[in-house]
This record gives structure tokens, sequence and C-alpha cells, in this order.
């Protein structure tokens, strides 16, 4: 059997590019094409940055780089959805150690 490539993103830009795209998309695009904004919007995350100030850098994004109309309400949304996102990315890097052991 032939070795496939693995169908979803395993590098933290790749899964964030892979979000933004089906969170975002203001232009629609491909999914590579959100790849060079991932980098930006991860050091965000790593910054604990609140939905608010990921939002306003999308809207940048948007408004500036992409030359679509603004876009708050939707800009927020995929803040969410990429904090959502870095939160479980994190969690499954790191999982909690739970003690499973039974109190006596």
């Amino acid at each position: 059997m032939r070795d496939r490539p693995h169908p979803f993103p395993t590098t933290q830009e790749g899964q964030l590019a892979l979000v933004l795209w089906i969170a975002w998309d203001p232009v629609g695009g491909a999914p590579d094409e959100y790849v060079s904004y991932a980098d930006q919007v991860l050091e965000l995350l790593q910054a604990a940055s609140k939905a608010e100030r990921i939002a306003s850098h999308l809207s940048k994004l948007r408004t500036d780089q992409m030359g679509m109309p603004p876009d708050t309400e939707a800009d927020l949304r995929a803040a969410w959805a990429v904090q959502d996102w870095y939160q479980w990315f994190v969690e499954r890097e790191d999982p909690p150690h739970l003690d499973r052991r039974e109190s006596k």
C-alpha cells in the first residue's frame, strides 16, 4: 500500500490556515492562500490576545491587504474560531495530567 499524505495539516500554521479558510475566507480563495496570514495570527494567539484584538488584525488584513469591504462581525466570529482552535491545539500538545487513581 502506498503512503498517502495526511489530509489534515499537522503544523500549527497549516491548521490555522485551514481554520482561517473555513471560518473567515473573505475572498473565497483556497486554504493555502491563508498560510501567509497564519504566522501573524499565531503570534497574537501565543500572546494571549483578546478576540477583539485578533478581529481587529483580521479586519486590517481584509480591508488593507485583500481590498475587501469591512465586515467586523465576520472578523470577530473568525477570531473566536481561531481562539477555540488554538485552545484545542495547545491542550492536544500538552494535555492536562489527570490523576485517575481512585481515592480510598
